[in-house]
């Protein structure tokens, strides 16, 4: 755990501002900064799976999620605080929309699972909180009585991964 930290505190970086061009799903963001351009995931949530023919079907809520999450910031300037990149190659990020945390919009709108990963406590206490309250409300994916995580999905859907 003492590695994983200082892994991630040597790779974090407060980023300029940047435009979000394109949405990849409802967690996964391209984002323009000046001439270069990135794919940017929201560290601390996930999303419902889109369709990924040959892997998986789309997940129930994929194509709402998304659109509702390109309604909210795609052209908009947004500003990044980045911690590194995943497995995929892209940049693990927060991301701020006029200041404030697009997870948390995400979550308390109930579109997707809060997921661990190497949040600082405060963070995973808020997104926690947010996501505990779109789901005793029943907002979002979990008006649905059979809503299933987006990891398990993958591993229900396609083994291997």
């Amino acid at each position: 755990m003492k590695y994983t930290f200082l892994f991630l505190f040597a790779f974090y970086q407060a980023s300029g501002q940047s435009v979000v061009t394109g949405l990849i799903d409802g967690d996964t963001y391209v984002v323009k900064s000046g001439t270069i351009k990135e794919r940017v995931r929201i560290e601390g949530i996930d999303t419902p799976e889109e369709l990924w023919p040959g892997k998986w079907p789309a997940q129930p809520w994929a194509y709402q999620v998304e659109d509702s999450v390109r309604a909210l910031i795609h052209t908009k300037t947004v500003t990044l605080e980045t911690f590194g990149v995943d497995q995929y190659g892209r940049t693990l990020a927060r991301i701020y929309l006029d200041g404030r945390d697009v997870a948390e919009i995400i979550l308390r709108n109930g579109w997707a699972h809060y997921e661990r990963n190497d949040l600082d406590k405060k963070t995973r206490r808020k997104y926690q909180r947010l996501r505990d309250y779109a789901k005793e409300n029943k907002i979002g994916i979990w008006s649905d009585a059979n809503v299933i995580a987006p990891k398990n999905w993958r591993k229900m859907k396609h083994p291997k991964i």
